[in-house]
């Protein structure tokens, strides 16, 4: 007896994500998953005032649907008024990511935008010319062609942490991604009230089948490593607005 395919779809958010162990949190809003057949779920988190992280509000959605022949899977987040230990400011982050699936995968980011950033005290202008690069390329293959053309993708993805063979082509890990920074600059490093700070800004993994972005991660951890427990000194990471989509058929 033949097997009949289908297809799984699978997509995923997450608004917020802490671990932090100084002072100690373990915190998740706005997660959702798709079940495998596909359909649509959403959620709208609001954050206590007083917390560490703050924001005024998160949605998050996902969808999986069938169009004729072609099966699209959708993940969606917005975070609004979001402020990290009083010393990261975002006005917005917003992602939309796409993957379709017809013989081959694709995928689509529809919206990738990061408005108002203030980091210390000072605005941070960020450049998405990556963003736009990454856009023309739906799948893997287009993406290494490329980036063995484009200094500026190549840049960006070593920034990342993706090496090049000897013909200038990235090498993909033995995951089989490539990572990229959709936003220049990648990342931005300071100090504030006894804590050392490093913001990731637009990580993306980019695979044959799957892509992720986590448009905000913040890693935290005291300036003096002899610092006393409970002084003003922040240890930990906080994750804002990871987004994952791809799917597969099945056997």
């Amino acid at each position: 007896m033949a097997v009949q395919r289908r297809f799984l779809y699978h997509g995923e958010v997450v608004a917020y994500a802490a671990r932090l162990d100084q002072p100690r949190l373990r915190d998740v809003k706005g997660a959702v998953a798709l079940p495998g057949t596909g359909g649509r779920v959403s959620l709208l988190e609001t954050c206590d005032p007083g917390a560490l992280v703050r924001f005024d509000y998160a949605a998050s959605s996902v969808s999986g649907e069938r169009y004729g022949e072609a099966y699209e899977t959708r993940a969606t987040c917005s975070i609004e008024g979001l402020d990290v230990c009083g010393v990261l400011r975002a006005d917005l982050l917003s992602a939309v990511l796409t993957s379709s699936h017809v013989n081959e995968h694709t995928f689509h980011e529809e919206t990738v935008t990061l408005k108002g950033l203030w980091v210390n005290g000072e605005y941070r202008a960020t450049d998405s010319q990556i963003l736009t690069r990454v856009r023309a390329c739906p799948t893997l293959s287009k993406l290494k062609a490329a980036a063995a053309e484009d200094d500026r993708l190549k840049k960006s993805l070593a920034s990342a942490g993706t090496s090049f063979d000897e013909s200038g082509r990235p090498r993909p890990t033995s995951a089989g991604d490539l990572a990229c920074h959709l936003f220049d600059p990648g990342s931005v490093r300071f100090r504030a009230d006894g804590t050392s700070y490093e913001v990731f800004l637009g990580e993306y993994l980019v695979a044959e089948r799957q892509r992720r972005l986590t448009m905000l991660r913040v890693e935290m951890k005291p300036t003096d490593a002899a610092a006393p427990a409970g002084g003003e000194s922040v240890e930990g990471t906080v994750i804002l607005l990871e987004l994952r989509v791809n799917g597969y058929t099945h056997p």
